[in-house]
């Protein structure tokens, strides 16, 4: 049980988030209940009108409750045909009103189950876009993605799965004051192998449920190890172990079918199960009830076949409420998933304060900053000022912290308070969007989306003037890329760019950050992937464009940062060296040995 309670205390966590009309809900599961309740009436007329037919019993038919006083009321006591045709449209009408109740029961329920579950998904992605750089530093794409495209079906099935037990529960309870009304000492007897069929398929079910939870943990190992072959195919290819991923797809996959038969075999169990316990009980209590009629001419045959109908569909209902919890219990993996995602603990989120940054108006200004990533630190009490129009370069060797400091820069990682000022004032107290709208980023790491050149030109500038557009495609050398398409600058580049070339997709990235004209430009290596030409051309463009700004430059290659005002060289977190690259170079430090290396 206590499987079955954190997965609902789980869905009801999750749909308090979501807006729901809690008013049309309960009413859907009303309606479902007074549909067991016909339910209950339908059998109550079918046996009676079975014995109507089969004995003649006119007398019998008066005692019929709701029906006997309309026979009256109508004079109809001695007909037996109008008894039968009033007895059918009664069953009739009940079967009618059955079907509405039905429908309205069902409609309510799932459309507000469906809307919970559209809702979640947006909040899901919503969330998503909140998360800090460093939530998915640690992340599996591959896992997020399954998380945010099962959460919709997820949460509809645990609703609706959650409904039906509730009803079951309720059906099962009026079944039991059914039979105790007919028979309470043949009541007490049927309740033992009940008792014992729920016990034992809950037993079966809780190691299902443990299955389950290890099956789970597989299928993202599976479906990481998937993610990885093919998102590095040509790394694969390159060295040749095709064969090698084959054989690691393979393990993985077996895995997966072993943990699956294992489930299999542990559910197919329960329906056995249910039968035995089920024709055990009939065929007892058949014999208690032929011995009952024999003894107590007030037990009638239509009792015993009320009362033998009903346990006949009580097992079925004990085994529906076992597969239902069963079904949530494989659920609660998944529930888990999509509950983390919408608890904020563990997800870096980086909150703007309320002032509007309007532009640099002085400087930037990094104040004894020390950060790291899990306890280790990454910078090292640095401290620098980057003056408004001016160029500061960062050089240092891989992992010396350079680019760190372009993500705290951007508020991709959260720095600690007072270390970063934009005008004398914390970077923390101004709001997200008016700090990224003054700031453009070009990364070493180009991304660009699965759609046309054009729409990956004028992300975030949508509105961007045609002749605006058309000069910084020339001014980035892109003509000439774009006219080797058929469908000029509508061509599809792939997923992150994969039918342009390393070049071609830096150059769109170029583009992409020129159009933008903010105040502040960061510069994470924008050149790594250009050959020596265009690289010339782009950084005459890039200095000319950017001749006012205030521009970060992050480089490897010291040819991109001779034209910089201030250069500061970094090594292990800590810079070592800072000064114009002339004065620099003269010094015959650091900065000497990457310039002559």
């Amino acid at each position: 049980m206590g499987g079955i309670k954190k997965v609902n205390s789980s869905i009801f966590r999750i749909l308090t988030q979501v807006e729901i009309n809690w008013l049309t809900f309960v009413g859907g599961t009303i309606l479902a209940v007074f549909l067991v309740i016909l339910n209950f009436l339908l059998i109550s007329l079918l046996f009676p009108i079975a014995n109507l037919i089969l004995s003649h019993d006119l007398a019998a038919a008066l005692n019929i409750k709701y029906i006997g006083p309309v026979i009256l009321y109508l004079g109809i006591q001695q007909s037996f045909w109008k008894i039968l045709v009033l007895m059918g449209s009664f069953l009739y009408m009940t079967i009618l009103l059955k079907a509405l109740i039905r429908y309205f029961s069902f409609l309510f329920i799932n459309l507000q189950a469906r809307e919970a579950a559209y809702r979640i998904r947006q909040i899901v992605f919503k969330r998503y876009l909140k998360f800090g750089k460093q939530f998915y530093d640690n992340r599996s794409v591959a896992d997020l993605n399954r998380t945010l495209i099962e959460s919709s079906d997820v949460v509809y099935q645990g609703i609706d799965n959650i409904n039906k037990i509730v009803i079951d529960v309720i059906t099962l309870f009026i079944f039991g004051l059914y039979l105790f009304k007919i028979s309470w000492q043949l009541a007490l007897l049927s309740v033992i192998p009940l008792v014992f069929l729920y016990y034992t398929s809950g037993s079966i079910k809780n190691r299902i449920r443990k299955l389950l939870t290890e099956r789970e943990h597989g299928q993202r190992t599976f479906l990481i190890v998937v993610n990885d072959i093919l998102s590095c195919i040509p790394l694969v290819k390159s060295f040749g172990k095709e064969k090698y991923e084959e054989t690691e797809f393979s393990r993985e996959s077996e895995k997966d079918i072993e943990s699956s038969v294992k489930i299999y075999k542990k559910m197919q169990l329960l329906s056995p199960l249910e039968e035995i316990v089920s024709t055990t009980t009939i065929l007892f209590i058949a014999a208690m009830i032929a011995i009952a009629t024999a003894y107590d001419k007030e037990f009638n045959l239509a009792s015993a076949m009320v009362f033998m109908y009903i346990l006949h569909k009580m097992p079925e209902y004990i085994g529906a409420i076992q597969a239902k919890k069963t079904a949530l219990i494989q659920l609660e993996p998944r529930i888990r998933s999509v509950e983390d995602v919408l608890v904020d603990k563990d997800k870096y989120i980086v909150e703007g304060g309320e002032n509007e940054f309007t532009g640099l108006a002085e400087q930037i200004e990094v104040k004894n900053l020390t950060f790291g990533y899990e306890a280790k630190d990454v910078l090292k009490n640095i401290s620098f000022v980057i003056p408004k129009g001016k160029t500061t370069a960062i050089v240092g060797k891989t992992g010396s912290g350079k680019s760190t400091i372009a993500h705290l820069l951007l508020r991709f990682y959260d720095c600690p308070e007072g270390s970063i000022l934009f005008d004398g004032k914390d970077i923390k107290s101004y709001s997200l969007d008016s700090i990224k709208k003054h700031i453009v980023f070009v990364s070493q790491q180009t991304m660009l989306f699965n759609k046309t050149i054009r729409e990956n030109i004028v992300y975030g500038h949508p509105e961007a003037e045609p002749e605006k557009l058309v000069n910084i495609i020339k001014s980035t050398d892109l003509q000439s890329v774009i006219e080797k398409f058929t469908e000029r600058d509508q061509y599809i580049v792939g997923e992150r760019g994969a039918k342009l070339s390393g070049g071609e997709r830096q150059r769109v990235s170029l583009a992409r950050s020129l159009l933008k004209n903010a105040s502040i430009v960061i510069l994470d290596e924008p050149t790594s992937s250009l050959d020596a030409k265009t690289e010339k051309d782009i950084l005459a463009t890039m200095k000319s464009e950017w001749l006012d700004k205030t521009v970060v430059i992050i480089a490897h290659r010291i040819s991109t940062v001779m034209h910089a005002d201030e250069v500061l060289v970094m090594e292990n977190g800590a810079i070592v060296e800072r000064g114009s690259p002339q004065d620099l170079l003269e010094r015959k430090g650091k900065f000497f040995e990457y310039y002559n290396a």
